[in-house]
Parts: C-alpha cells; sequence; structure tokens
C-alpha cells in the first residue's frame, strides 16, 4: 500500500477491530497497519462509503480502472477483491465484511462508523463525526442528543412504510469488540436493557422478539435478511460496544428484513466515567429514535432507569448473565450479584426481581429445597411489586411462587395475567401460565399460551421441548414424539427433549426405546437426579427391577451431597409397584411443598395410584378443583 495521502479528505472510517484512514492511506486492526496494495484499499473506500448498498462491478470499474489502459478486468477485480478478504481475515462463503452480490457487484454487510480526521498518533476514539448523511426526522430529538453530549451519525435511506398491523422486531446481542469474555455481560447487558426498553415501547403496535431467541444468532455469520426470516421479524436491531479503561463507544442499525436496506444508524462516544448510566442513556436515545422511525404518531416513551447506582446496575446484569445460563452454577451465582444489587441499592426493583427468578428456578430444578427457596422468591417478587408494580418479571415470579409453593391456582392465575398484560411479549409470563393451565388439564388453554411464548421466542429450545412435554401430558404421546423429534433436530444435544421423548416412548410400551432416550437425557445432564430418576423408573416399568434399585441405591448416595426431591423416588416406587413406599414419599413431596407436586393431577407416572383415596386426598390438599 502507498503511504501518499489520498486525494480525498480526511476520513476515518471505523467496523469491528478495523479502522481505515482515508488521507494517510492506512488500514488498521487494533491500532497496527495491516498491509493493503492501492486497488484493493480504493475498492474498501468506495464500499465504506455505502454500508449496506450494492457497489456494482461496472462503478468500480469506471473509478479503478480507465477505459484506455488495457486490462483483464474480471481477473483484476477478482484478485483485489481476494486481496482485500484476506486483509480482512473475511470469507465470500461466509462474508463478516464483504458480500458478493452474483453478477453485480458486491456489498459492505457490517456496521460502519465514519469519524473525523484522525489525531497524531491514529485516531482518536471520541473522534466526532465530520456529517450527517440526512437530517433527522424530528429536529428536537437532534438538539436533545446533542445537549446530552452524545456523538451521533446518523444514514436514512428511502423504504417502504412499516407493515400494517402490529411490527415485529429484533434485537441481536450486541457485539463486543475490544473486550475479553469476562467482559460479555456489558454487551449483553446492552442487548437485554435494549430489548426491554423497546418491549415497552408500544406493545400494542411493536413486539420484541426475546433475547433468548436473539441470543442464538450472537457469533453467526448470516445475514440479516436470513436471521429476519427464521425469527419472523421485520426488522433488526444490531449493534457493538467498543469499551476501554476511557472511552465507550457504542453504535447501532436498524435493518429493514424485506430488502435488508440498512434505515438508521447512531454512534454514541462517551467517557466511561458512569458507563451503566450511558448503557441505560443509550437505549432510551435508541426508544425514542425508533419510535420516530417505526412509530409515528406514538406518545409512548421509554420508563425512566430504575437505579442511579452503577455499582448495582452492574451487578444486576452480572445476575441475568448467570441466570440466563440456566445451570446450578450459574443460578447460584446469579444469587449473589442480584443480592449485591439490592444492597447497592434496595430500591431497584429488577434487582429484586432478578432474586425472585433466580430463587424459583433453583427450587424448580432441584437444587435447593422449595421450603427454603420459593419464600424468598416471594418475599422478593413481593418487594419488587412495592418499588415498581407495573414491572412484569416481578408479576411472573410472583405468579410462580403462588403456583408452585402455596397452591393458589387463582392467585398465580391472575399474577400470571397481570404480567402479560403489562408485557404481552414477556414470554415466561405465558410460559409459566401455560404450566399451571396444563396442570389444571386445561389443555387447549395451555397450549395457545405456550404457542404464544413460542412466537415470541422461537429459537428457545426449552419452549419447543415443552410443546412436546405438553402432548405428553396431554396423552397424545404421538404428537409429543412428533414435536421432541421437531427440537432434536433443532438441537441434537439439548437434554430435557431426550427426557420428555423417552417419557413418550415409555408411555406407548416402547421400553428400549424409552430407556435409550432417557440415558441420553442422563450423559448430557450428568449427575441431575431427575434425570437419575426417570431413568430408574423406566428400569421398573420395563421389568429391570433389578437396574431400577440399583438407580434407588445411587439417589440415596446421591442425596448426602445434594438435595433430593422426594416425588423423584416415588416415582420409582411406583414403577416398582411399591404403593406404601411410593405414597410415604409423597407424603415427603407435599410437606416439603416439591415444586412437581402443582402435576399430580396430569402426570401418567402416577397413574396406577389414582385408584387410591391416599390419592384423592393428595390432590385435595395440594388445592386443585373437584
Amino acid at each position: 500500500m502507498s503511504d501518499q495521502p489520498h486525494p480525498e479528505t480526511g476520513r476515518v472510517f471505523r467496523f469491528g477491530v478495523f479502522e481505515v484512514d482515508v488521507r494517510g492511506v492506512a488500514l488498521r486492526k487494533d491500532g497496527l497497519k495491516v498491509k493493503l496494495q492501492d486497488q484493493p484499499f480504493e475498492i474498501l473506500i468506495r464500499l465504506l462509503e455505502r454500508p449496506g448498498q450494492l457497489v456494482t462491478r461496472e462503478e468500480l470499474r469506471e473509478r479503478l480502472w480507465p477505459a484506455d489502459v488495457f486490462v483483464d478486468f474480471d481477473q483484476g477485480l477478482n484478485k483485489a477483491i481476494n486481496k482485500l478478504r484476506e486483509a480482512l481475515n473475511d470469507s465470500p462463503e461466509s462474508p463478516r465484511f464483504v458480500e458478493t452480490v452474483p453478477r453485480r457487484g458486491y456489498r459492505f454487510v457490517a456496521p460502519v462508523e465514519e469519524l473525523g480526521p484522525p489525531v497524531s498518533g491514529g485516531s482518536e476514539p471520541g473522534a466526532k463525526p465530520v456529517r450527517l448523511r440526512r437530517l433527522w426526522a424530528a429536529s428536537a430529538l437532534l438538539a436533545a442528543l446533542a445537549a446530552l453530549g452524545l456523538s451521533l451519525r446518523t444514514h436514512l435511506v428511502p423504504r417502504a412504510l412499516p407493515p400494517a398491523g402490529r411490527i415485529k422486531l429484533a434485537v441481536l446481542p450486541f457485539q463486543n469488540l475490544d473486550s475479553g469474555p469476562d467482559q460479555d455481560y456489558f454487551s449483553d447487558g446492552l442487548t437485554e436493557e435494549m430489548t426491554a426498553q423497546l418491549s415497552r415501547l408500544d406493545p400494542r403496535r411493536l413486539a420484541v422478539i426475546a433475547r433468548t431467541s436473539a441470543h442464538y444468532y450472537r457469533k453467526t455469520a448470516k445475514r440479516a435478511g436470513e436471521i429476519g426470516r427464521e425469527l419472523g421479524v421485520d426488522y433488526i436491531l444490531e449493534g457493538s460496544v467498543r469499551r476501554d479503561a476511557a472511552r465507550l463507544r457504542i453504535t447501532a442499525q436498524l435493518i429493514q428484513v424485506s430488502d435488508e436496506t440498512h434505515l438508521w444508524a447512531e454512534s454514541y462516544d462517551r467517557a466511561a466515567e458512569n458507563v451503566f448510566a450511558i448503557q441505560d442513556e443509550v437505549a432510551r436515545r435508541v426508544g425514542r429514535s425508533l419510535t420516530l422511525e417505526l412509530l409515528p404518531g406514538s406518545r409512548s416513551s421509554p420508563r425512566r432507569a430504575p437505579t442511579t447506582s452503577s455499582a448495582a446496575h452492574e451487578a444486576y446484569l452480572k445476575g441475568r448473565y448467570q441466570w440466563n445460563k440456566r445451570t446450578e452454577e450459574g443460578l447460584t451465582d446469579s444469587v449473589e450479584h442480584f443480592q449485591e444489587a439490592v444492597r447497592e441499592d434496595p430500591s431497584y426493583a429488577p434487582g429484586h426481581a432478578g432474586l425472585a427468578d433466580a430463587y424459583n428456578l433453583l427450587a424448580s430444578y432441584g437444587v435447593h429445597p422449595s421450603k427454603e427457596a420459593v419464600p424468598r422468591a416471594k418475599g422478593a417478587a413481593l418487594r419488587a411489586l412495592e418499588l415498581d408494580p407495573e414491572l412484569a418479571e416481578a408479576h411472573a415470579s410472583l405468579g410462580w411462587a403462588l403456583l408452585v409453593y402455596d397452591h393458589d391456582w387463582e392467585g398465580a392465575e391472575r399474577a400470571f395475567s397481570r404480567a402479560i398484560e403489562i408485557d404481552p411479549d414477556y414470554p415466561s409470563a405465558h410460559q409459566w401460565l401455560a404450566y399451571e393451565l396444563r396442570a389444571l388439564g386445561r389443555h387447549a388453554e395451555a397450549l395457545a399460551a405456550a404457542r404464544r411464548a413460542e412466537q415470541l421466542d422461537p429459537r428457545s429450545l426449552i419452549l419447543r421441548a415443552i410443546l412436546g412435554w405438553h402432548y405428553f401430558l396431554a396423552r397424545d404421546y404421538d404428537q409429543a414424539i412428533a414435536e421432541c423429534r421437531r427440537t432434536i433436530e433443532m438441537e441434537p444435544g439439548f437434554p430435557r427433549v431426550h427426557s420428555y421423548l423417552g417419557w413418550s416412548f415409555l408411555q406407548k410400551g416402547m421400553y428400549q426405546e424409552a430407556i435409550a432416550e432417557l440415558k441420553k437425557a442422563r450423559d448430557l445432564f450428568g449427575d441431575n437426579p431427575g434425570r437419575i430418576a426417570e431413568l430408574g423408573h423406566a428400569y421398573a416399568v420395563a421389568g429391570r427391577k433389578t437396574e431400577a434399585r440399583a438407580v434407588l441405591r445411587e439417589l440415596t448416595g446421591l442425596s448426602r451431597r445434594r438435595y433430593l426431591e422426594p416425588d423423584l423416588v416415588a416415582l420409582i416406587h411406583v414403577g416398582l409397584g411399591e404403593r406404601e413406599e411410593a405414597f410415604r414419599w409423597l407424603e415427603r413431596a407435599y410437606e416439603e411443598r416439591a415444586v412437581k407436586m402443582v402435576l399430580l393431577k396430569v402426570e401418567p407416572a402416577f397413574d396406577p395410584l389414582r385408584d387410591d383415596p391416599r390419592f384423592a386426598d393428595l390432590l385435595r390438599r395440594v388445592g386443585f378443583p373437584p
């Protein structure tokens, strides 16, 4: 690459870890210069000038290959593009930066920031944009952003009007550009905050896909159009975060799925003195911008930040990061972070709601006894609602505690319904409502709620697997098997779906297939009492009593190291035909308020006990309507 100054005015482009200094004719990666010849560099500039738009081969010919110079244009262009991709470590099959549009040209597909001229020693992270490509739709918004000291660049292109009906949007995980993996919680937290803020803008007109489905695309090479079609959305919001000791730069851009047009983009450049306040601030500003872009005439506005404590917010983000892993270790760690969040700010409602969620799942996963964990969850949920009565997560968490511990069926349904009323796009509220309806035997209503949860979170493996479990509890075993197999096609290594598939085979008398699937579930889960007990039950039902009793001994040994839910032991005794032992362990499960007691009415495994008056008495005490 030549070191002569470029004839154009001084401009700097930034994308990913790369930076292009046009005047200095330099491509840098993480501040280090990357060798690139003149023609590939010129092509890169042309692409960066029009991110997301097609740059035709004819345009490049006219610009870079003069008509009076004889050259094999196709060979020369292909060679230059290959050199450019080599410098960017890009791939034509899975492009992160330069996409080939067959027989037409090329398109730059990554988010691009245009900065001012670099200062000595390279470009400052805080350099301000040198121009706006188009004026804002509302000058008041621009004035507000300027007053906040935010560095902004927008580019708007003509687009179709928003689709009729409810607009669907997905917020893809913000890329963590230059921090280590230990800082992923920050970019994940920004994604979650952005999702939460946007979901509250105007729920009647804008539906936001759940973060778990969007998280599926964190490191994908798929294009925005393909992602959008898979998620069933109209628009995608994507962005990046670059954070160092002194500066914080956040970029965001809106893409229309139908034609992959980049409609709007913003860059925020701030001193990293209070990064979590900035995170909330940026989420609210993007929300206001998208209100103008997608929801003209809407009077809704994002809610104010629930805390002014950066330490509390940081602890909360770390807690959600761990909680979303849905592992025993992650849930245990999340409790510590949520506790830290409410210590830093006792009035921080989301911190209390997070604590409620963590305790609820620790009980539901059998990690902690319900008698210890669920009352804490209920107390935390009630405290969150005292602080913020409009917090959907807290209503849903309260509903779960009322259901599985208090056996207050009506109160639980009211809480779930209130959560859905506040936030119609909160998948967990629909999921937990479906759980209650399923437990009551209201299977048609339960299926509708489960389908709604899946629509809101279409890439959630657990929600897909639960559809199979729903059909299992409704005694439609063939449909249960079909649903489970569809989930396995998505992710063969997801353990819970093998569990549900095994149970469905077992009820059809397909013992060999059932045991094979339940062994897979156990191997994938590891030392999990639930999966071990399920396998023991299958051994017993299949007549392999020696192996079933070996599982009982294994569970006894495991109970010395960790909590063991009594109803799991009851399952094996039911399979062995040992009624007295089965009822003894079910009584213990009732006394300990084991979570799965609310499934007694519909669980097929307990069918051999239903003719016993003691079972009817258990159903009455758990509160099932007669």
